[in-house]
């Protein structure tokens, strides 16, 4: 709780309390020149937000925020919805790359961290040839059975 004297009345007012769900805005692994979408939201638990600021970190031109706007929800609550975006284009595959998101409101600050783990090309042609491999088994498989069906079928 915080005092302030305005106009010689008295005003009590709660400190901000900022919550972040999710409390890590992990984007899992992206294949380079992919673009993801997730979305975060931000509640004050000690009331409504008033004097809102979001800032991204300076050192990361590979996410963005897309839209921030409040919403209401079932207890007319309001919170803030951020949508974040991540642009693989121009990171290196292999690589985990990290930043964040901070949240003001009023005089109270909070950080949420931005992750994001980009699969190498090596990575992507190997689960693309472990797929080929399995169909290649699977069809193998049921031409293998089938053979097998039609020549019991046939001795009957």
């Amino acid at each position: 709780m915080s005092f302030n004297s305005i106009d010689a009345r008295l005003e009590w007012r709660l400190v901000p309390e900022v919550v972040f769900t999710p409390n890590l805005l992990d984007f899992g692994q992206l294949d380079v020149k992919v673009k993801a979408q997730r979305e975060l939201y931000v509640s004050n638990l000690s009331g409504p937000i008033h004097g809102c600021a979001v800032i991204c970190s300076s050192e990361t031109s590979w996410f963005r925020l897309v839209h921030v706007h409040p919403i209401e929800d079932e207890l007319n609550a309001t919170r803030l919805k951020i949508v974040v975006e991540v642009d693989a284009s121009s990171l290196s595959a292999g690589q985990t790359y990290f930043g964040w998101i901070e949240v003001q409101i009023e005089h109270v600050q909070a950080r949420i961290q931005v992750m994001v783990t980009i699969c190498g090309e090596q990575l992507v042609a190997a689960a693309r040839s472990h797929w080929l491999q399995t169909f290649a088994l699977t069809l193998t498989a049921i031409i293998l059975v089938s053979g097998a069906l039609s020549l019991l079928s046939s001795t009957r």
